[in-house]
């Protein structure tokens, strides 16, 4: 609906407006997960709409067979928005690289070390910003350390994904957030 909103005039012209690079969803198996553009979309025709930004949304585990391709992936999107001079915000999603039917969801720690390790894998790259999924659990007394691991993880500022957690939840997690630099680039 980006093109529709823009060629309509319902997008003011003082407004930044993201458009979305990825398909929903994902490729492959779900311990292997491929992340896929758009058909036909780019950087250029992303530009061309008049957006301020590009998204790019991952599904992403350092230890997926996948990991490298996705990797790849972010370089070359981040070089064609450095190329259109537009901005790119990542979305790396972490999963459970296990193959095993019987897993799920990644334990805690697991998670927590597959969202800073994502962090530093993929923000080197040209991505400007980066939106971040908490990287803690349910323990309150971590989820300050596990920020600061981000944000020293992260050379690029990032901001807090919600995951669909109620307001009062999001709001604690999002203090927590800043207090550990999120939104400024390290050193600044």
């Amino acid at each position: 609906g980006a093109a529709q909103c823009v060629a309509s005039g319902a997008m003011p012209g003082d407004r930044g407006l993201v458009v979305a690079l990825e398909r929903t969803g994902y490729g492959g198996e779900a311990h292997a997960r491929e992340s896929r553009l758009l058909n036909g979309w780019s950087a250029a025709k992303v530009r061309r709409m008049g957006a301020s930004a590009a998204k790019l949304l991952v599904y992403y585990h350092p230890a997926a067979a996948t990991a490298a391709r996705i990797e790849q992936l972010v370089h070359d999107v981040a070089a064609d928005c450095a190329r259109e001079d537009l901005l790119l915000l990542l979305e790396p999603l972490v999963y459970d690289p296990n193959p095993d039917p019987g897993g799920g969801a990644l334990a805690p720690d697991a998670r927590r070390r597959a969202i800073v390790e994502a962090a530093r894998r993929l923000t080197g790259s040209g991505v400007d910003v980066l939106k971040a999924e908490f990287p803690a659990g349910k323990d309150e007394g971590e989820w300050l350390a596990a920020c600061e691991e981000l944000t020293a993880a992260c050379p690029i500022p990032w901001i807090l994904l919600s995951a669909k957690v109620d307001f009062e939840t999001f709001l604690r997690q999002t203090e927590a957030c800043c207090r550990a630099g999120a939104g400024s680039s390290p050193g600044a």
